[in-house]
């Protein structure tokens, strides 16, 4: 148990009208501490790592080797200056720009969800295939965009992964981005 001492000067006194300050009582916290190591260990110890509550790790696509239709696929680029591409499956001719606003993205991707499950047919288990988007961040591309992009795949409940961007992807982005000049050139 804990021990509390109190350590006073015996004697006799010699002035009696002074009062000699007396020490504050010390705990002995010993006995304290090896309790709690003993209570650390007891639950580092019960505690099984295996139970899927213990750890849960985030799976947001399986790690089948199963080959992915490519409907069921939506690019998602970002470039430095805040623009957003989409483009289905490998089609490059797809391609598309868009923004981060409640009209854009989202709407794209919510569209591209619905589409899937009407159109990409059963899974092996008999549920429709689910959406899966591939965000590809282009060099030069801000923190807050990446937050955004997964914050819409929160939103929506997509499976997402991130990736590099293609050398084929960047070709096609530059080719965009000439149409989209010429567009605006009277």
């Amino acid at each position: 148990m804990a021990e509390i001492t109190n350590t006073t000067g015996g004697g006799h006194r010699k002035n009696r009208g002074h009062r000699s300050p007396k020490p504050a009582p010390r705990v002995d916290m010993t006995p304290m501490v090896d309790l709690g190591f003993l209570l650390i260990t007891f639950f580092m110890l019960s505690m099984k790592l295996s139970d899927p509550q213990a750890l849960q790790w985030d799976k947001r696509i399986s790690e089948t080797n199963d080959p992915v239709p490519e409907c069921v696929v939506l690019n998602i680029l970002v470039d430095s200056a805040d623009r957003v591409y989409t483009y289905e499956g490998e089609d490059f001719k797809t391609l598309r720009s868009t923004s981060f606003n409640d009209t854009g993205l989202i709407q794209i991707v919510m569209q591209k969800g619905k589409r899937v499950k009407t159109e990409c047919g059963l899974g092996k288990d008999g549920q429709p295939h689910k959406l899966i988007c591939l965000i590809k961040l282009l060099p030069g591309t801000r923190y807050q965009n990446l937050t955004d992009v997964i914050d819409e795949m929160n939103i929506t409940h997509s499976f997402y992964s991130i990736q590099e961007p293609l050398a084929e992807e960047i070709a096609a982005l530059k080719d965009k981005e000439k149409e989209l000049l010429a567009e605006t050139k009277p």
